[in-house]
């Protein structure tokens, strides 16, 4: 008795499992078509984020090569700039300009930078 009823438990599991799996299937079907059109978006919002990017490398690269010299809040800010976009796939334009930029001269600015500010304030709050 105790194989039959392994059998018939089974069968019975094995019904219900088709059975749920024939009830979810418009369910599972609509979620496919929301999350493809989730990554649509995503992908979207993800060109346009590099394409602004794009640009602001751009704008700033050409504003510090014509400067002809960068200082570090400048550099800081240019390479934060450069990392998103590349993290993002940007593409070689974007990383050419980036090349140039960082070849500049670095000036120092008159008292601190607010690279230097940044790491004390980073170091005070890492020790209480």
């Amino acid at each position: 008795m105790p194989a039959l009823w392994r059998w018939y438990t089974g069968y019975k599991q094995n019904q219900l499992t088709q059975s749920m799996q024939k009830v979810n299937e418009p369910l599972i079907e609509a979620y496919k078509q929301q999350l493809a059109l989730i990554k649509d978006e995503i992908e979207t919002v993800k060109k346009s984020q590099v394409a602004d990017l794009h640009d602001k490398i751009y704008r700033e690269g050409d504003k510090l090569l014509e400067q002809g010299h960068i200082t570090v809040d400048q550099m800081d800010n240019f390479v934060h700039l450069f990392k998103a976009y590349a993290m993002l796939g940007g593409n070689d334009t974007g990383e050419a300009m980036y090349n140039r930029v960082i070849q500049l001269p670095i000036t120092s600015t008159n008292g601190k930078s607010l690279v230097d500010e940044a790491k004390e304030i980073h170091e005070r709050k890492e020790n209480g």
